[in-house]
């Protein structure tokens, strides 16, 4: 519990706001938190992995500053481990003789579609600001993109017309929930989205919006 309430207080000082015509502190971003179950060899071969990776750059910089044999060596067996312990990490995961990975919890806050139409100097708003919106709207469209795909892959196999492509790589917010919405047949994947709206008239038109997203995603 101290460990979760430290993760919180971390991603509450990192979280990135603004002002936007409804509110003045908008998510400038999506949020996302990912708690792993695993056994004792997946955090050891974890930790060997980010202690390896933390030494390599410096052997190459020493190795770029004087090249010899021994500082070449060093350089080879550091990549040599990092490259056997990604491989045995995948097969970890993958391997259905371990239960390396006993689960896997993703919680994902998504930041609301954001329609700022003011000028850029209006109220504060800036340029960069004008960016975040521009990629929070493209990350949701492509969200939404795969969300139809999903739907319209279940007709097509019922129909069995050819499957739709799926769009997962448009994003990395896609690309992360991909394993949750096309899980490996092997493993059970269980799903829910919750809808923040807001019972006010002006908003009717964004509340539908919001509830039409929402009834794109798959439970599964």
């Amino acid at each position: 519990a101290d460990d979760l309430e430290r993760i919180r207080r971390t991603i509450a000082e990192h979280r990135a706001v603004g002002t936007s015509t409804e509110h003045d502190r908008s998510s400038r971003s999506h949020a996302v938190v990912r708690l792993d179950v695993v056994d004792d060899a997946l955090v050891a071969a974890h930790e060997t992995l980010e202690e390896a990776e933390s030494v390599k750059p410096g052997l190459q910089c020493a190795f770029a500053k004087e090249r010899t044999r021994e500082l070449r060596h060093k350089v080879m067996d550091i990549e040599k481990v990092i490259k056997d312990t990604k491989g045995r990490i995948k097969a970890m995961l993958e391997g259905s003789e371990t239960a390396a990975l006993g689960g896997r919890l993703l919680f994902v806050d998504l930041a609301g579609a954001d329609y700022d139409a003011r000028a850029i100097g209006d109220n504060g708003q800036t340029a960069e600001q004008r960016k975040e919106s521009q990629a929070i709207n493209k990350s949701l469209l492509a969200l939404k993109e795969c969300l139809r795909g999903l739907h319209a892959k279940s007709k097509a196999s019922s129909s069995r017309k050819t499957n739709p492509r799926l769009p997962f790589r448009n994003s990395k917010i896609t690309r992360l929930l991909e394993e949750v919405l096309v899980p490996k047949s092997d493993r059970l994947s269980d799903s829910i989205m919750l809808i923040n709206v807001a019972p006010v008239e002006h908003l009717k038109r964004r509340t539908l919006n919001s509830l039409r997203y929402g009834q794109l995603f798959p439970s599964k």
